[in-house]
């Protein structure tokens, strides 16, 4: 069986090849090259080719997800946040007096700041319980709740520093 700690040289592409012949690992006719030296390598690597690819794979996935009017609860979300932030006049028309988060374990930064963003005067009443958050896979950080008093300060600070208005009060 051969060691995971190698690579076949066949596998890698033909740009890299030369690269990899001028590593010390890579002795004349040897069976691959050894993980250890590769790692820093792959580390160092050029990835604006990958990140364009995501960017575009991803980019299309929002502009099908538009038209096909099927957002998911995360670009919903990502897209209040947008408005609220950049647009004052939508955000003044859309806050409130007061606002009632309930299970506030479930929430994550941008669903705080959005809850922040609504607000007209200092009335957010955040109800949960620190035990009871079952979201980790949405970016939930059970801390909004546990660290309510910080976190409401830390948000408002980046708020505040966009130049929104009224969140100071928060």
């Amino acid at each position: 069986m051969e060691k995971a700690s190698k690579l076949d040289p066949g596998s890698i592409e033909s740009k890299d090849r030369e690269r990899f012949r001028r590593m010390p690992s890579a002795a004349p006719g040897g069976s691959g090259f050894d993980i250890a030296t590769l790692i820093p390598l792959a580390a160092a690597d050029d990835r604006s080719e990958l990140i364009r690819a995501v960017h575009d794979v991803y980019f299309e996935f929002i502009r099908r997800s538009c038209a096909e009017d099927r957002l998911t609860f995360g670009l919903a979300s990502v897209f209040a946040f947008a408005v609220l932030y950049s647009d004052s006049e939508t955000r003044e028309r859309m806050r409130c007096r007061y606002l009632i988060v309930d299970e506030f374990q479930d929430t994550n930064g941008n669903q705080l700041m959005i809850s922040m963003m609504s607000l007209k005067e200092p009335n957010l009443c955040a109800v949960g319980d620190w035990k009871q958050g079952i979201y980790g896979f949405r970016y939930v950080s059970i801390e909004n709740i546990r660290k309510f008093g910080e976190r409401l300060r830390k948000y408002r600070k980046f708020l505040d520093d966009g130049k929104h208005g009224r969140v100071a009060s928060i």
